[in-house]
């Protein structure tokens, strides 16, 4: 991003107000971010959900005196700025209509890893809560996954501490702007996760620590994953909250169950009779669901796709899907560089010619 876009972004996301919904809007409508600000009072009340006081704020704003402490902070602590322009943008947020404006990240944030699995649960896990989240993320080591979750008490800081201990990385979606650990206990934590991947929040610094952050938060956890698991949830929670998002993103949704009578997994059990996860009991389930344990073939190298004609478009997603003997389509979207629509028509092509099949989770292999 050039400085002054980011400037002005930082500054768009500071307006009261002006969320991600409303500040990607604004800036479709107005052909940039920077013309955001340009633009008349007049043609910014014409845009739906402009009213008189938000069109009198954005005229009233000053760019650079809104995002200079963020700037500063930012600079002087080796936090990444990205915007939703850029290109490094997340694809996985691209897909949904509230994905942040900016993110903040620090550490090594590889946003475009093949597999991600978002690990959520209870603050106050049993025993056997501990037990299945520790073996889980043990066993989910050889599959090449990131982890994720949201550097909270119980669940969630176990998932972390398995994940940096297991040198899988790990990113921690954070209710808070980078300069506030939340909970202060975990900062020790969040430098291990630093260390085997990073810190990300879409809040800025000096803002006071609201719980109705932490929700928000959980669809971004639920964005950035292509498995969500709940391993353990009383009826209400957090981990609840990212799961409905999980749903609602069409991501594929876990759950350990527990005993009729164990109140601290009726969340687990009820997600599960709701249809609203699939029961698991290890690893295997996922790996099943997701196919990510895959018959060792080369694809176009058998038989019966040697003499396939292929267009060179066609090629192109053969040859990426040759890398990874699977591949989500957020990931072949960023490798091809070509729109969604086209994506998706030469996807379809493919599989009427029997060289790609579709797997569930928006993942394609090579037949």
């Amino acid at each position: 991003m050039k400085a002054n876009e980011l400037i002005y972004g930082l500054a768009l996301s500071k307006i009261p107000g002006v969320g991600a919904k409303l500040g990607k809007q604004l800036i479709a409508y107005c052909g940039g971010v920077e013309a955001v600000f340009r633009e008349s009072k007049r043609i910014l009340l014409r845009i739906p959900n402009i009213g008189e006081q938000l069109a009198e704020e954005i005229k009233s704003a000053d760019p650079n005196q809104l995002a200079e402490p963020d700037l500063q902070y930012c600079a002087d602590n080796g936090i990444k700025i990205t915007f939703c322009l850029d290109d490094d943008y997340p694809i996985r947020f691209k897909h949904i209509a509230d994905g942040p404006l900016l993110i903040y990240s620090k550490g090594d944030y590889n946003p475009h890893h093949l597999r991600t699995v978002a690990i959520v649960g209870t603050r106050k896990p049993s025993p056997y809560g501990q037990q299945i989240c520790e073996q889980l993320v043990d066993d989910l080591k050889p599959y090449n996954v990131q982890i994720i979750s949201g550097l909270a008490y119980g669940i969630d800081a176990l998932a972390h501490k398995t994940a940096c201990r297991n040198d899988i990385p790990n990113l921690a979606v954070m209710g808070t702007g980078m300069d506030v650990i939340y909970p202060a206990a975990h900062k020790n934590l969040s430098m291990d996760v630093m260390a085997n991947g990073a810190l990300i929040s879409e809040y800025p610094t000096n803002m006071r620590t609201d719980w109705e952050n932490f929700p928000r938060r959980n669809r971004l956890i639920a964005a950035m994953a292509d498995v969500v698991v709940v391993v353990q949830s009383a009826k209400k929670g957090g981990s609840l909250i990212t799961a409905e998002f999980g749903n609602q993103y069409f991501k594929d949704v876990f759950a350990f169950p527990g005993r009729i009578n164990d109140k601290a997994s009726s969340g687990c059990n009820d997600l599960i009779k709701q249809h609203k996860a699939h029961l698991m009991d290890s690893v295997n389930d996922i790996a099943y669901i997701m196919r990510w344990e895959l018959e060792a073939s080369a694809g176009l190298d058998k038989q019966a796709t040697l003499f396939v004609d292929l267009n060179d478009e066609e090629q192109i997603i053969v040859d990426l899907l040759k890398k990874n003997e699977q591949a989500t389509l957020d990931w072949l979207h960023h490798e091809a560089k070509f729109t969604l629509s086209q994506l998706a028509s030469l996807l379809l092509s493919l599989e009427f010619k029997g060289v790609v099949r579709p797997l569930p989770g928006k993942q394609f292999s090579l037949t």
